[in-house]
């Protein structure tokens, strides 16, 4: 991670990553203790903070951990619909994330850098098509993590923000059993077998 200075656009997976603290999370917290970082995020973020911290720890604490960093004064909170025309541009050119690209309309707004804990595949697929005209920084650089979506069930196993590494090699585990499982499922009912092939 490189030192991190001036206005940032802070991403949902850096605000999850400053609510557990720990590692990359107090690296952030303490750029934004300094007067070197005047940072916002998005209303949107908030949200999606509030809810994807709800799956994990139940709507109480969540809320709690949200209130609490809201009053942290670290971060100003920018209103969605100063962001909208901008959001939707980017989002009529790029395959990226709606959230995403509030966040990157945010950053442009302030004439800074968007800040994201991890390069996801869509934002590097992105920016391999063609030149992105905002200002990207990662707290993580490294290997870039793929959305995992379940086929069975249509949900991300990964949800933004909570580290991959710590499903270690149980999270490969779980995908192929729901591979296997499907599968198994599919066959039966077409009435054939796993060996057949036609």
């Amino acid at each position: 991670m490189r030192d991190l200075k001036g206005k940032l656009a802070i991403d949902t997976s850096a605000l999850i990553e400053l609510i557990y603290c720990d590692g990359l999370g107090q690296k952030l917290k303490k750029a934004l203790e300094t007067d070197m970082v005047d940072a916002y995020t998005t209303e949107l973020a908030i949200t999606e903070l509030r809810y994807i911290l709800c799956r994990k720890l139940g709507w109480q604490q969540s809320s709690e951990k949200v209130n609490k960093l809201l009053a942290s004064g670290y971060f100003t909170v920018e209103e969605t619909s100063r962001l909208i025309d901008e959001a939707a541009k980017i989002k009529c050119k790029r395959a990226i994330s709606l959230p995403d690209c509030f966040i990157l309309a945010l950053a442009h707004k302030i004439s800074g850098v968007a800040l994201f804990a991890r390069q996801e595949q869509e934002v590097a697929d992105e920016m391999q098509k063609k030149t992105i005209r905002h200002q990207f920084t990662f707290l993580r650089r490294g290997r870039i993590r793929k959305t995992e979506v379940n086929w069975w069930t249509g949900r991300d196993l990964n949800p933004v923000g909570f580290r991959p590494q710590s499903y270690g090699n149980d999270f490969s585990k779980k995908q192929f059993c729901f591979f296997i499982i499907g599968l198994m499922v599919r066959v039966r009912n077409r009435g054939g077998s796993l060996r057949s092939t036609r």
